[in-house]
């Protein structure tokens, strides 16, 4: 499941980014980001914690 507000994504209900429980099935992709400090995919996608996101989530 990916969350629909942050793209994370997540194993168990709810997000444990920021609690929302509108998470999605239906997503695409996904990026793992493990180090902030030089990850630029990271810094142009607009996250600012290490994590695994989805690419797309509908």
């Amino acid at each position: 499941m990916a969350c629909r507000k942050c793209k994370r994504i997540c194993f168990d209900k709810p997000c444990p980014e920021h609690g929302d429980k509108d998470l999605s099935s239906d997503w695409y992709g996904f990026v793992v980001i493990d180090d902030m400090k030089h990850s630029s995919m990271g810094q142009v996608a607009g996250i600012t914690k290490e994590g695994i996101y989805a690419i797309k989530v509908r």
